[in-house]
């Protein structure tokens, strides 16, 4: 299996398979066999990353993130995406040759937010908004004023809403709320600052005339797989 990509899931089971899903709803053009190579590992047994955060219990995260990572890397995934946005917390915390292996999320959205004019709303739980993930990214301060944070009351409703998307709510009863906060803040697009919200950035691309952009960590990687914009080698130099 080497060459191929890694990914971390379970957290949650359902977006982890929709990415993969993703991946080659995109990537299959022509041959299936020329399509991407794929190692998922799903472990809905990870620590609620928010809880978790909210009660400084942080390590308990590390271990089984580690364990999943090595896996994957074990496995013959040349790289790996995690996909939980809120478990980058602790990436500091797992050791430096797995690090380098891993293409962040975070760093996705930001590169993304750096080739963008406009304003986005960011729609992420409430752990990823209470530990300043993104705003720790070191290039956070060139793109922040192209990120539009909600308010408490709309983030405690933001939060409900991926967790209802977590327990298998159709994405049509979550739609409505998206497009609620992001007429009320004036934009239009949002951060999936969580990978729940990738469910919500597919529907609406499938839209014949959407109204709401999205800027979506999952997306873009899927769609550099398809346009074979990554090489995936077994070495520790190039990133995905």
């Amino acid at each position: 299996m080497q060459g191929c990509l890694g990914v971390v899931g379970g957290m949650g089971p359902l977006v982890s398979a929709e990415f993969v899903r993703t991946i080659y709803e995109l990537g299959i053009r022509g041959r299936e066999q020329d399509s991407p190579r794929v190692l998922l590992y799903s472990d809905p047994t990870f620590p609620d990353r928010t809880t978790a955060i909210a009660e400084g219990r942080e390590q308990t995260l590390v271990q089984p993130l580690t364990t999943a990572i090595q896996f994957l890397l074990d496995a013959g995934a040349a790289r790996v995406v995690i996909c939980c946005v809120t478990v980058h917390q602790v990436l500091p915390a797992v050791a430096p040759q797995l690090r380098q292996r891993i293409r962040s999320l975070i760093d996705v959205v930001v590169d993304e937010l750096a080739a963008s004019n406009e304003r986005h709303l960011m729609l992420a739980s409430t752990g990823t908004r209470r530990s300043r993930l993104f705003e720790r990214n070191e290039r956070w301060s060139a793109v922040s004023d192209r990120v539009v944070l909600p308010d408490d009351a709309d983030q405690d409703r933001i939060h409900q809403s991926i967790y209802r998307l977590k327990s298998n709510e159709d994405v049509e009863h979550v739609l409505p709320l998206v497009d609620e906060l992001t007429r009320k803040y004036g934009v239009r697009s949002f951060i999936a600052g969580c990978t729940e919200m990738h469910f919500i950035a597919k529907r609406l691309g499938t839209a014949t005339a959407p109204q709401i952009g999205a800027v979506d960590p999952l997306l873009v990687i899927a769609r550099e797989l398809a346009d074979g914009a990554v090489r995936l080698k077994a070495d520790t130099t190039s990133s995905v």
